[in-house]
């Protein structure tokens, strides 16, 4: 009986988690219909509108209070996860630090990534998971209700029963704008280029 129990369980956890994914894509599909360009990337969907991104308030991995103010003055790319998602998390972040690597030092955008689990995402443990990566790119953690205002504003669904989240990448302006939205998954050589045609 507790075998049935564990696999039916198991089963439900698998379909939420389908299923999550499954509006997410649906979602996407329907707000960037309306959201057409005229600039056109491999990897992603541009904005000639781009969206303002309201105060808000995080930590980050030094214990630094980092804002929407941080954001102004350079190009920044925003993933949220968590430091024990088993695959997209890892995955994405290494994409990233080759994205990084491959880039002119004058393109380069700044890497940030925010956590969607900040009761077990300490400062400690953020700093660990963030110099698996890269040293240069900045992890941030706050309140949950925070987090849920920026991930709305930005577009990227996050459950946590169970815990999951979008895995797109969102390309923020130097005046602190969503610019670009890039799918996932998406290959290093797609990024770059796309971020080479959009970073002067």
């Amino acid at each position: 009986m507790n075998i049935l129990h564990k696999v039916t369980k198991k089963s439900t956890k698998i379909i939420t988690i389908i299923l999550f994914y499954l509006i997410l894509t649906i979602s996407l599909i329907v707000y960037f219909a309306f959201h057409q360009s005229a600039v056109k990337l491999d990897g992603g969907i541009y904005f000639d509108q781009p969206q303002s991104i309201t105060h808000f308030e995080l930590i980050d991995h030094h214990g630094n209070l980092f804002t929407e103010k941080q954001l102004e003055g350079h190009w920044s790319l925003l993933f949220f996860g968590f430091s024990l998602c088993p695959m997209i998390c890892p995955f994405t972040m290494q994409t990233l630090n080759q994205t990084y690597e491959s880039l002119a030092k004058k393109k380069r955008p700044r890497i940030i990534f925010i956590s969607v689990d900040p009761e077990h995402d300490s400062l400690q443990r953020l700093n660990q998971f963030i110099h698996q990566f890269n040293s240069n790119f900045i992890a941030l953690r706050g309140e949950m209700s925070t987090i849920n205002s920026l991930q709305k504003q930005l577009h990227v669904t996050i459950s946590t029963t169970p815990m999951s989240h979008g895995a797109e990448i969102i390309l923020i302006s130097p005046k602190a704008k969503m610019q670009a939205y890039f799918y996932h998954p998406i290959q290093v050589k797609t990024l770059v280029s796309d971020l080479n045609h959009l970073i002067n």
